[in-house]
C-alpha cells in the first residue's frame, strides 16, 4: 500500500471514529489539518468566486464528518455568493437568519469580505476544537487572492470589450456589434447581450444578439446627433453589483464616443461628396462609385450603365429668369432623379446643368427604360419652378459596360457623353445609346 493510500485510509478511519463520537485530540487535529490543506490548495486553483465557494463546501463535506454545509460571501464590490450542500438554502440570508441546529464560522477580511460558514450537526469534538471558525479563517484568507484574480479577470474581459468598441471605424456594422455582444457575454455572470442600433443613414435597425436571457437585466440607451439610437441590454445570472454597473457604464460611454467619432467621419465624408445645392453626389462620389461598379463587374461578370443628362437651353433659364429660378430647376430635376433610381444607383451633379447616373447591373436597354421615364417626366416635374409655366426638357446619353476589358471608366463616361451630344444634335428632349440606338 502506497503512502497516499495509507493516508487516505487513516483519513477515512478518522472520519468514522469522529462520527461515532470518539473524542481524540490526535484525530481532530489530523482531520483539521487535512481539511485546511485542501482549502489552502483551492487558492492555487484557477477558480472564480462562485466556483471557489462551491469548492469550499465540497472540501468540508468530503474531508470532515459534516454532511450539510453552506457558505455565504459578501464581498466588497461584488454580489453575494452562496454555495451549499445538503438541505441548506442556496440563497442569500439576512444576518441572524442562519438555519437552526447549526454552527457558524465568521469570515472577515477588512476591506475585502465578510460572510458566514455554516454547518449542521457538527460532531462535538470538532465543535470543541472550533473547527468551523478555523475553516472560516482559512477560507477568508484565500479570498484575498481569489478576489484579486477575479478582479483581474473582469478587467481583462472589460478591456477586450473596450478594445472592440474603440476599434469601430466608418465601416462599422452588424458584424462589429456582434463581436461586441459576444465579448460582453464573456464578462463574469453575464449570460446574454443585445445591441440594437437604429441608424438613419442605413434606413433601419442593426441588431446583434449573443447568449441567452437570464434573471437580471441592465439596460442602457443613448443617441448620437439625432441620427443613431442605440440600446444595450445585458442579462446577468445574478443581480449585477455596483462594480458591474460601473463597468457597463464605462463600456457604454466608450461605445457612444466611438460611434460618435465614426458617424462624424461618415458625415464629413458624405458632405465632401455631396453637391451643396441639390443634395446629390458630386464628381468625387461619382469617381468612387464608378470604381465600385467596376470592381463588381470584374468580380460578378455583370454589367453597369452610365447616363449623362443635360438640361436643354439652361443658360437661357438663368438669363431670362435669374439664378434663383435656375437653382430651383436644378433642385427639382435632382429630386426627380433621386426619386427615380434604385437604392444601389448613384445620382450626382456632374457639373453646371449636367447630371450623371450610375446603374450597377444594368445593360443599355435596361438603363434606357429608366432614362426614358426621367426624360418623359422632366417638363411636368420642373414646370412649377418657372413663374410663367415655361417647360424644361432634358437630353441624355447612355453607355453600358458588359465586357470588362472593352473600356475603362473614363472611356465609358466619354461614350455616354458622346451619346448625349448626339441626342442634342438630333433635336434635344430625347436620349441616345452609345450603341447607336436613338430613343425619343
Amino acid at each position: 500500500m502506497s503512502v497516499i493510500d495509507k493516508l487516505n485510509k487513516m483519513h477515512r478511519d478518522a472520519v468514522e471514529q469522529i462520527r461515532a463520537g470518539v473524542d481524540n485530540e490526535f484525530l481532530v487535529g489530523f482531520l483539521t489539518t487535512s481539511t485546511m490543506l485542501e482549502l489552502s490548495n483551492l487558492i492555487a486553483s484557477d477558480l472564480g468566486l462562485e466556483q471557489y465557494a462551491q469548492a469550499v463546501v465540497d472540501v468540508i463535506t468530503q474531508y470532515a464528518p459534516i454532511d450539510r454545509c453552506r457558505v455565504q460571501l459578501d464581498l466588497r464590490g461584488f454580489s453575494t455568493v452562496v454555495a451549499a450542500s445538503g438541505a441548506l438554502p442556496k440563497r442569500a440570508l439576512p444576518a441572524g437568519m442562519e438555519p437552526g441546529h447549526s454552527t457558524t464560522g465568521i469570515l472577515r477580511v477588512e476591506g475585502v469580505t465578510s460572510g458566514t460558514l455554516i454547518a449542521e450537526d457538527v460532531p462535538a469534538p470538532l465543535l470543541a476544537a472550533d473547527f468551523l471558525q478555523v475553516a472560516a479563517d482559512q477560507v477568508a484568507a484565500g479570498l484575498v487572492k481569489i478576489t484579486e484574480r477575479e478582479n483581474e479577470i473582469r478587467r481583462q474581459a472589460v478591456r477586450q470589450v473596450l478594445d472592440l468598441v474603440e476599434a469601430l471605424d466608418e465601416q462599422w456594422g452588424r458584424e462589429d456589434l456582434e463581436a461586441i455582444a459576444n465579448a460582453l457575454v464573456a464578462l463574469p455572470t453575464v449570460s446574454g447581450a443585445i445591441i440594437s442600433a437604429h441608424v438613419d443613414r442605413l434606413g433601419g435597425e442593426i441588431r446583434a444578439q449573443s447568449g441567452e436571457a437570464d434573471v437580471a437585466i441592465a439596460e442602457r440607451e443613448f443617441r448620437i446627433d439625432n441620427r443613431v439610437d442605440v440600446t444595450l441590454t445585458v442579462h446577468y445570472s445574478v443581480e449585477p453589483w455596483s462594480v458591474q454597473h460601473g463597468q457597463l457604464d464605462q463600456i457604454v460611454a466608450a461605445l457612444a464616443a466611438s460611434l460618435s467619432r465614426s458617424e462624424q467621419s461618415i458625415r464629413l465624408a458624405i458632405e465632401a461628396e455631396t453637391d451643396q445645392l441639390t443634395g446629390l453626389g458630386n464628381r468625387r462620389r461619382v469617381s468612387r462609385d464608378l470604381v465600385a461598379a467596376r470592381s463588381a463587374l470584374r468580380r460578378d461578370h455583370d454589367s453597369f450603365a452610365v447616363a449623362i443628362f443635360d438640361l436643354d437651353h439652361f443658360k437661357q433659364v438663368n438669363d431670362r429668369f435669374g439664378h434663383l429660378v435656375g437653382d430651383a430647376v436644378l433642385i427639382t430635376f435632382a429630386s426627380l432623379l433621386q426619386r427615380s433610381i434604385r437604392p444601389v444607383d448613384t445620382a450626382a451633379r456632374w457639373g453646371g446643368e449636367e447630371f450623371i447616373l450610375i446603374m450597377p447591373g444594368f445593360t443599355e436597354k435596361q438603363a434606357a427604360t429608366l432614362v426614358a421615364a426621367i426624360v418623359g417626366a422632366c417638363s411636368e416635374v420642373c414646370a412649377p419652378a418657372f413663374p410663367d409655366g415655361s417647360l424644361q426638357t432634358v437630353s441624355a446619353g447612355i453607355a453600358a459596360s458588359i465586357d470588362f476589358p472593352r473600356t475603362n471608366n473614363e472611356g465609358l463616361v466619354k461614350e455616354a457623353d458622346t451619346a448625349l451630344y448626339q441626342a442634342k444634335h438630333a433635336g434635344r428632349n430625347r436620349f441616345v445609346g452609345a450603341s447607336g440606338t436613338s430613343y425619343d
